[in-house]
């Protein structure tokens, strides 16, 4: 697959986060920014899908070693100084306004005090990093010789874990293989 990011919600912070990742070399380099129009547009990558990646035996061990390496020059990226957003405040607003809403399955009822606790747990971790915060596979590529890290629109500072819980939750990572993504 070819692929030619282009976004036309962006505003400026996104554009930072974008260039940012960009710098730090885990997202494509940015080619294009017409700040009039709010889009971006970056270098193209020919890529697999890292779901694709990863279940190939053949690809498998160097893509998991660039998406280990990748996600630590992510999260090495110095923060700029300012306000973030936490990404669990995020998930809080956002559970707050939908279990409002009529048809609310009553399965995800529970979610909202699970945030609560996650959040008075966090208080005392101080630990942040420039985080993805969406790392889907459908936002991780691999070109056969590595990572590359698109839509940036959530980036955010965020404890280190978050992504890797993204990631190996969408993936529906084994423990054990989990574990050791953790570990590296």
């Amino acid at each position: 697959m070819n692929r030619q990011w282009s976004d036309d919600r962006l505003d400026a912070a996104d554009t930072q986060e974008r260039r940012r990742a960009a710098a730090a070399g885990v997202a494509p380099k940015i080619v294009h920014v017409d700040d009039t129009q709010r889009a971006t547009v970056t270098e193209r990558i020919t890529y697999f899908p890292i779901g694709a990646a990863l279940a190939n035996p053949e690809h498998r061990k160097a893509a998991m070693a660039s998406l280990i390496a990748q996600l630590q020059a992510l999260h090495a990226t110095p923060l700029p100084s300012g306000d973030w957003q936490s990404p669990v405040d995020f998930a809080q607003g956002v559970w707050d306004s939908q279990v409002k809403r009529v048809g609310f399955p009553d399965w995800a009822k529970g979610f909202g005090p699970r945030l609560k606790t996650l959040a008075a747990s966090l208080k005392n971790d101080t630990r942040l990093v420039f985080s993805h915060c969406d790392l889907n596979p459908a936002n991780v590529l691999w070109d056969g010789q590595r990572v590359w890290f698109v839509d940036w629109e959530g980036a955010s500072a965020a404890h280190p874990y978050l992504d890797l819980a993204v990631f190996t939750n969408f993936v529906s990572m084994p423990r054990g293989d989990a574990l050791s993504f953790l570990a590296a």
